[in-house]
């Protein structure tokens, strides 16, 4: 009777202690749970995420990371700020812009992939997590990426083309936020060797002997597809500063300094699933002088796609072909 009485009250005991105990670690919050810098180094980032679960805190936590440190694209103002001064001159486009975002989106996993769970915190509903970021790597990630825009752009600025100015204008949204987020880090700037200035006083040396070009089709020119990409085509032309003649007529030639035909080849795949079709579509450019048949340039794109028929394939296949023209139309040389 005795031994029973000692074990059912050492079991009250050990539970009564065990509540207080856990108690105790509630209620003994750490700081970084309110102030997160306060874990933290001068070179140092950090930020709190909540979840249901520990590998929930952690995604959110770096979520927040990426929230504080500007990376995310969540917040568009900036980006459209050093962005509109190319909108004011049509060098941008609302595709133009989610390119960069999508670019600017793949930084931001790259630089945020580099964050580290320092401490995690057991609350009764909720788990905390502590994420940490190390500036010196961070300002590296970017700085590497602005430097490989100023390469690219050297390259393209030391041909000075229509299409060559025109691609310069379109990365430099990227590059100043890029710019933006390496201050933030480092407190200097990493200036781009080219200014817009620059850029802007070539390109009007450009306008001053305008170029026209003669826009025709061939092939499948009742398809939705083609009719798209010619859209698209005329759109990135005029961005560049060309001159476009569209109407069919022949005559018009004359006044054109270029010729320039698309046409869509549209081909059946073989397909081994019942109720599926798989259609190549392949979009030819290619460019003449307006006065002689020799050919100047070409351009070549392709998408396969799977779908229910032929239309849906098309509808699926738009996408990656606009995608591939507007990184290569300037295979076309039409300067």
């Amino acid at each position: 009777m005795r031994r029973k009485f000692i074990k059912k009250y050492s079991f009250l005991l050990i539970s009564v202690f065990l509540s207080l105990h856990f108690t105790l670690i509630a209620n003994d919050k750490p700081a970084w749970l309110t102030d997160p810098q306060s874990a933290c180094a001068r070179h140092e980032l950090c930020a709190v995420g909540e979840g249901t679960g520990h590998l929930s805190a952690q995604i959110r936590a770096r979520q927040v990371l990426a929230e504080n440190f500007e990376v995310s694209l969540s917040a568009q103002t900036v980006l459209t700020q050093s962005a509109s001064h190319e909108n004011q001159n049509q060098v941008l486009t609302g595709q133009s812009l989610e390119e960069i975002r999508t670019r600017l989106e793949q930084t931001t996993d790259i630089v945020v992939a580099g964050a580290v769970i320092r401490e995690t915190y057991f609350a009764k509903e909720s788990v905390f997590a502590l994420a940490v970021l190390d500036k010196g790597h961070s300002s590296k990630v970017i700085k590497e990426k602005m430097k490989a825009i100023d390469d690219l752009n050297q390259s393209l600025w030391n041909k000075r083309s229509r299409s060559d100015l025109y691609k310069i204008l379109q990365s430099f949204a990227e590059r100043e936020r890029l710019e933006q987020f390496y201050h933030f880090l480092t407190g200097v700037s990493f200036s781009s060797p080219i200014s817009r200035t620059e850029i802007y006083q070539a390109r009007d040396k450009l306008r001053s002997r305008p170029v026209t070009i003669y826009l025709s089709t061939e092939g499948s020119t009742e398809s939705d597809v083609l009719k798209s990409l010619k859209h698209e085509v005329i759109r990135e032309l005029l961005a560049q500063d060309y001159k476009i003649i569209t109407e069919d007529k022949p005559e018009l030639l004359k006044n054109a300094q270029y010729r320039l035909v698309l046409s869509l080849v549209e081909n059946p795949l073989y397909l081994n699933i019942k109720g599926f079709e798989r259609v190549s579509f392949e979009l030819i450019g290619t460019s003449y002088l307006a006065n002689d048949s020799s050919q100047r340039g070409q351009l070549k794109l392709k998408s396969e796609q799977t779908a229910r028929n032929k239309k849906q394939a098309g509808e699926r296949a738009l996408q990656p072909l606009l995608k591939d023209l507007r990184q290569q139309i300037s295979e076309l040389k039409l300067d």
